[in-house]
């Protein structure tokens, strides 16, 4: 959506945090993030309730769909 926040996941910024720490997520809710493109989607689901949406890349996107519940 133009104008909403999203946070880019880059493996360089992944790196700077540790992976699985609910800290990386956490800033991102704090700031008001909604929308996170990732290559790692098991990090972002667990905040689903929280309101944050994998939004992409496309690529995630297919993964996901094709993943089992």
């Amino acid at each position: 959506m133009p104008g909403e926040r999203v946070l880019l996941d880059a493996g360089v910024l992944i790196g700077a945090l540790l992976t699985g720490d609910p800290r990386h997520a956490a800033t991102a809710l704090h700031a008001g993030v909604t929308s996170v493109y990732t290559y790692d989607p098991d990090d972002w689901k667990v905040f689903a309730g929280d309101g944050i949406q994998i939004t992409g890349p496309s690529s995630t996107l297919s993964r996901l769909k094709s993943t089992p519940v």
